[in-house]
């Protein structure tokens, strides 16, 4: 396994928005990241692409399409980045990029049993998951 700076390093580059401003972001994501994005969430969470594809609501006829076009639409953009903003905080969290896309991927007890790469498929579940990643990560029972 990689150190956890060089682990880091990786997946800041394979998803560079990570680490932009705001007023950045929101450009990139109005314009559509680049399709490549899906290959850096399926190699960070361990997931096929027809997984990753179910996890962010988009039909996997429609994502084989974006890869040939090379670029995710707006909304695919949101929610790509919504879960890639998740990934990030639960490597902060259980400290690589393997273990928090592990942890992504159980049924957890603080989200009723459910599995967070699942409940995390609306915003509000996404900020329950990132609530639960900052209780566990301040010791308060989760």
């Amino acid at each position: 396994m990689l150190t956890l700076p060089t682990a880091r390093a990786r997946w800041h580059r394979a998803f560079p928005e990570l680490e932009r401003d705001t007023e950045v972001v929101i450009g990139a994501l109005k314009e559509g990241l680049p399709a490549g994005r899906i290959d850096a969430l399926t190699a960070a969470l361990g997931v096929s692409a027809s997984r990753l594809a179910d996890v962010l609501s988009i039909p996997t006829s429609t994502l084989a399409r974006r890869r040939k076009a090379g670029r995710l639409d707006r909304d695919e953009s949101e929610r790509a980045y919504r879960l890639a903003r998740l990934v990030d905080r639960a490597a902060d969290v259980f400290g690589s990029v393997e273990d928090g896309g592990e942890w992504l991927k159980r049924p957890q007890y603080g989200l009723g049993g459910l599995v967070p790469l699942a409940y995390a498929d609306t915003e509000p579940g996404a900020r329950a998951v990132e609530d639960l990643l900052g209780r566990i990560e301040h010791g308060i029972p989760a």
